[in-house]
């Protein structure tokens, strides 16, 4: 993939491109999901599914928060895109933390232990989604982190799923909280991320990372799915 752009492309051009693509990368994570419907250890399997999603979620606020310093630091030496990136990724890192929080509470909904999420060693697959993103922040540029947060943000169930694996799994509502709030969200999340990205210089190199960061983290969120799905959640291999 070239970062290097034609001079005749504007940053206008640029723009409607990564929307694009960012709106063609839509992750097969909760389609992945669905799978649960019908399994026959649904019950059994979905404290596996808060859990990963907890995995996911207490990597992304630190990377998060850490794409905010690494942003302010060059804001400091006159990046104008990572100038723009300080405030929204310090409003999305305690967006997220709430949400940590919350998957908590749905674990613990099953009458589950809530240290056994807290203690869980993440899973390779979860380690590079996220930690690959933070290379890309440090070694790159911040504005990485974009395409990483464009596919958790449309990475959502249907209420449809949400009610139909309350029902095949048995569990309380109590345990489907965060879901349920994720169905439920408001669309203007996604669009506070697009005035983000219209609002900034962004070159052909910032476009290249966010299209990268982003194609890599649906690839893996799947993978992660899967791999619940099949009871290798926990697995090094």
């Amino acid at each position: 993939m070239t970062t290097t752009c034609p001079a005749d492309v504007v940053h206008g051009s640029r723009i409607a491109a990564l929307r694009r693509r960012l709106e063609l990368v839509r992750p097969a994570g909760w389609d992945g999901v669905g799978g649960l419907r019908g399994h026959p250890r649904a019950s059994e399997l979905y404290p596996s599914l808060l859990m990963l999603q907890h995995m996911i979620v207490r990597g992304s606020v630190p990377l998060l928060r850490t794409a905010a310093r690494e942003a302010l630091r060059r804001a400091a030496a006159g990046d104008l895109v990572a100038a723009a990136l300080v405030d929204h990724l310090r409003r999305h890192a305690e967006v997220d933390g709430r949400e940590e929080a919350r998957l908590l509470d749905d674990y613990a909904a099953l009458d589950r232990d809530v240290t056994e999420v807290i203690a869980a060693v993440p899973s390779p697959t979860v380690a590079a989604m996220v930690g690959a993103v933070y290379y890309w922040v440090l070694h790159h540029h911040p504005v990485a982190v974009l395409g990483h947060c464009a596919v958790l943000m449309s990475d959502r169930p249907s209420p449809a799923l949400v009610a139909d694996l309350q029902a095949v799994t048995g569990h309380p509502a109590g345990a489907f909280t965060t879901l349920a709030r994720r169905a439920a969200a408001d669309p203007a999340e996604r669009d506070d991320l697009w005035r983000l990205i219209d609002g900034m210089p962004l070159d052909c190199a910032h476009v290249a990372v966010i299209t990268r960061a982003a194609l890599l983290s649906a690839r893996l969120l799947a993978t992660a799915i899967d791999e619940v799905l099949d009871d290798r959640l926990a697995d090094g291999a």
